[in-house]
């Protein structure tokens, strides 16, 4: 290397080598500030810049050469070949542009280096065949090996370098390496060069002339110069956009993170509620299931010794009045069980422990059952009950006291909820596909169609005037949905307001004995 700084210093004007080291670093800072943003451009605009950085730095390389060779004292008159002049510089576009486009777009930063360092090199040895100068040239292949491997070597460094880090200098000093390598190609390549006078040799009239080069470099460098500003520009408006959207996304993960502690703080609270819940739950079944027994052993005695009295099985009661009152005290004591059955029955629908008895039965003579009881209760009202079922409809297989909880149920709501001289249908039929299905319509008031899913909620009514006079505790439609969801059914309700209500019950084709067996 001190070979070749002794070279440069006593066969060059020094002042020109400034000025073509300047405008290699100028070309070098150029390519590196248009390949940065690469990676994340468009491709369309990814491949402008790619070409922009290619002339960059293959007309910065071409200036650096040829302003070099004006700085070499020859001692001798020169010239340049014109179509050589114009592959050199072609060639090193070209072939730089090829490995800026492995570097950048195939992610292979020092082998897109190695090919930007043969461009170097393609375009010094051109740069030198196009040389017209009346002497011949004597090469020293051990330095033009050596200047091969400067340029390639530092150039692969130069591109991996600017990709691997991410410091503020990373471009500045990636430049600095990149222009190393086309100046340490340079005067090593000159120093293997030895010049031996021919005065037969004439340079040709036709070739480039200093002054005129000297013109073309300007011009070159000017064009550089005009691309460095451009990528200025470009690179700060980039910056600028970066910038903003880094501070959107800082906004964007600061309210993420303070969503995700909000959510932390309320999943702690709900796993609380829900722990609460459980307990509360848990302490819930505890006390249905003893107070079922504390309530319905006094309630039994009631309605046992009302019975009694009622029937006046043990003698007549003095006044008639003990009789009514005696069967007051029944009629009451028997509502009071029937609903904190139907509390219990729901509790343990609730916390999953409810078992179903399952059987096999008619279910036309299930309706009818559960007609006959409510007949009377009908007739009172002077409304007519109609039923119609399939023939030949197949036995069921469910929990019978069950689903005779559910007609009875939907039959007592029609009937409570129908005016005077109303009317209930009750139809039954079953398809294979389908499965049973079991229709209770009524004449009676009807439900808005506000309410027709509140109805079906736990002690939820209707919030009707008509509704609020008559008794019940909102537990029949819910208790009656749940029944029958634990054999695997559904029940729908559609009702119009002022004119009836139609609930429909669905029990799985599965629960007919006839294709269990099949």
């Amino acid at each position: 290397m001190l070979l070749v700084l002794d070279h440069m210093i006593e066969s060059h004007d020094l002042t020109l080598v400034f000025l073509a080291g300047a405008i290699c670093v100028l070309a070098c800072f150029t390519t590196m500030r248009m390949l940065g943003p690469i990676p994340a451009l468009p491709p369309a605009r990814a491949k402008f810049w790619l070409i922009c950085a290619s002339v960059a730095f293959g007309g910065g390389v071409w200036a650096t050469h040829f302003i070099a060779m004006l700085a070499f004292e020859t001692h001798f008159a020169f010239a340049f070949d014109i179509p050589l002049t114009v592959l050199s510089v072609a060639a090193a576009i070209l072939i730089s542009a090829a490995g800026f486009y492995i570097g950048t777009f195939k992610r292979r930063p020092f082998a897109g280096g190695l090919i930007a360092g043969v461009a170097i090199g393609v375009m010094h040895f051109v740069g030198m065949a196009a040389l017209h100068v009346p002497a011949q040239l004597v090469w020293d292949f051990r330095y033009i090996a050596v200047s091969l491997v400067i340029g390639c070597l530092f150039a692969g460094w130069a591109l991996h370098f600017n990709q691997g880090h991410k410091a503020p200098l990373t471009r500045q000093t990636s430049a600095f390496i990149l222009a190393f390598s086309v100046c340490g190609l340079h005067f090593t390549a000159m120093a293997a060069i030895t010049f031996l006078p021919d005065p037969t040799f004439e340079v040709s009239t036709g070739d480039i002339k200093p002054n005129l080069l000297a013109a073309i470099i300007a011009a070159v460098s000017f064009l550089i110069l005009a691309l460095n500003l451009l990528g200025s520009a470009v690179d700060q408006r980039f910056r600028a956009r970066l910038a903003l959207e880094a501070e959107v996304l800082r906004a964007h993960v600061q309210q993420l993170t303070a969503t995700q502690l909000q959510l932390k703080k309320t999943s702690a609270r709900l796993k609380e509620a829900v722990s609460a819940a459980e307990v509360a739950n848990e302490t819930k079944a505890a006390f249905l299931a003893n107070m079922s027994h504390e309530l319905r052993t006094p309630l039994n005695a009631i309605i046992g010794f009302s019975s009694v009295m009622t029937k006046e099985s043990l003698g007549p009661i003095g006044s008639h009045k003990y009789k009514e009152y005696a069967g007051d005290i029944h009629n009451a004591a028997e509502h009071l069980l029937s609903l904190i059955n139907d509390i219990l029955d729901l509790s343990k629908i609730e916390a999953e422990k409810h078992e179903l008895y399952e059987e096999d039965f008619d279910l036309n003579e299930l309706i009818e059952e559960a007609v006959s009881l409510l007949r009377n209760k009908a007739r009172d009202k002077s409304i007519d009950i109609n039923t119609e079922s399939q023939k030949n409809l197949p036995v069921v297989s469910a929990d019978r006291t069950k689903i005779n909880q559910v007609l009875i149920n939907l039959l007592s709501n029609s009937i409570k909820f129908s005016d005077t001289g109303g009317k209930v249908d009750v139809r039954a039929a079953f398809c294979s596909r389908d499965g049973f299905t079991v229709e209770v319509t009524d004449t009676g008031m009807g439900i808005a169609p506000d309410d027709v899913e509140r109805v079906l909620t736990p002690f939820a009514r209707a919030r009707n005037s008509e509704v609020a006079k008559q008794e019940g505790t909102g537990l029949g439609l819910s208790l009656s949905k749940s029944l029958v969801e634990l054999h695997g059914g559904s029940l729908e309700l559609e009702s119009e307001l002022g004119h009836g209500t139609t609930v429909t019950v669905t029990l799985p084709a599965w629960r007919s004995e006839q294709i269990a067996v099949a």
